[in-house]
């Protein structure tokens, strides 16, 4: 959230109570196999957020859990991406939203270009990658867990690629309506988690 329009602290140290204590709600809650996070870490997908995220949220949360930070799966959000970057950096076509299935798929199914498309999420994925050792984090990310003898799959899908463009009359940037999935994200991933006995599919959906 930006500013201090809550108090994160009350609501973070609520939380960790919750997980602590989660056998007085119910004794089945004991064994937490993974938690899933979707977003936003960040308010404007800088560096210094994320280090802050994981020092202040993540590693309390975890602990509280009782588990490592590869037990940890992540999706993003619309501010997980560098606002700053998709206006600076990237060309025309991608500094306004796409009108088409076309486009979507111009822009997603080549390599090089899809990784033009995901830049603003360059501190996003150095994050990601190295704290819970996802592959792929702003596009389509996949993690398994064997829980119980079954495996889970997790498929996590960034439907924030394309914010961060859509500007009101006042200029000012809403995101509301422009959360976008493209079908190239879901074939091959969909492919690659069929044998799991359990498959779960995360996006944010943005407000």
């Amino acid at each position: 959230q930006k500013g201090n329009d809550f108090n994160r602290k009350v609501v973070r140290d609520g939380l960790i109570q919750d997980i602590k204590e989660r056998t007085k709600i119910d004794s089945r809650l004991e064994k937490i196999d993974f938690v899933v996070f979707s977003g936003d870490l960040a308010w404007k997908g800088a560096r210094e957020e994320y280090e802050a995220a994981r020092k202040e949220f993540l590693d309390p949360v975890l602990k509280a859990a009782g588990l490592r930070p590869d037990q940890l799966f992540c999706v993003p959000g619309n501010h997980d991406l560098s606002r700053d970057h998709v206006w600076e950096m990237l060309p025309s076509d991608l500094q306004k939203p796409l009108d088409s299935d076309t486009a979507i798929q111009k822009w997603l199914t080549e390599e090089k270009k899809r990784n033009r498309v995901l830049e603003p999420f360059e501190a996003y994925c150095e994050f990601i990658q190295g704290y819970s050792k996802q592959k792929d984090p702003a596009y389509a990310s996949m993690k398994s867990f064997e829980v119980s003898g079954k495996q889970v799959a997790l498929l996590g899908l960034n439907s924030g690629w394309m914010c961060g463009r859509n500007k009101n009359a006042q200029g000012k940037v809403e995101d509301y309506g422009y959360a976008l999935v493209g079908e190239p994200q879901i074939h091959d991933s969909l492919v690659e988690i069929v044998d799991a006995d359990v498959r779960i599919v995360v996006i944010r959906s943005e407000e």
